[in-house]
């Protein structure tokens, strides 16, 4: 009995956590492209300066 509550109860954390995943995934994202324009800004201000 206590096998199939425990069962239960990791699959009800199991959207959760893959809820945060996702989440994170998607800052990711966004961090790398900010920091690829942040680059690229960098880059201009340098090319500017030749």
């Amino acid at each position: 009995m206590q096998t199939q509550w425990i069962e239960s109860r990791t699959l009800q954390l199991e959207e959760p956590k893959l809820h945060i995943q996702v989440e994170l995934l998607e800052l990711e994202k966004q961090r790398f492209r900010w920091e690829s324009r942040r680059g690229l800004a960098r880059e201009g201000i340098k090319n500017s300066r030749d």
